[in-house]
């Protein structure tokens, strides 16, 4: 699904007003490791740049689910998150408080002094934009 969403604004429409968000939710939780990350990347692509499949996702509690899976053990479930993290409360202040009031601020400080380099500037950028929305 995220291939079909990825950088087309029609198509992440359709999926988004069919309905995909609450059950690519539900993969986020309790799918297997391989499920979870693939439905981390389609919520993260359905919701890139679409500002209506942003409010769909914002109507659902995958703040929090995206915020506890920053903690994940498996490093490209991680990854994924972040990503969806990122798409999700860019450049839309209602998700980003969502952001904030699910405590992604210690969950992002943590993976940035872990090591891992590949997502630090995705991570620094997370911050600074919740740093803001805390002002």
């Amino acid at each position: 699904m995220w291939a079909l969403a990825t950088g087309n604004p029609t198509n992440q429409g359709i999926i988004g007003k069919a309905g995909a968000v609450p059950p690519l939710l539900s993969l986020a939780i309790s799918g297997s490791q391989e499920q979870r990350t693939d439905a981390l990347y389609a919520l993260s692509s359905i919701a890139a740049e679409h500002t209506e499949n942003k409010q769909r996702v914002g109507k659902t509690k995958a703040a929090s689910v995206l915020v506890d899976l920053l903690a994940s053990d498996a490093p490209e479930e991680r990854k994924a998150a972040l990503i969806a993290l990122g798409n999700f409360s860019h450049e839309c202040p209602e998700n980003l408080a969502q952001v904030v009031k699910a405590g992604a601020a210690p969950a992002l400080k943590k993976l940035l002094s872990s090591g891992e380099n590949e997502h630090k500037e995705v991570v620094g950028l997370l911050l600074e934009s919740l740093t803001c929305a805390a002002r």
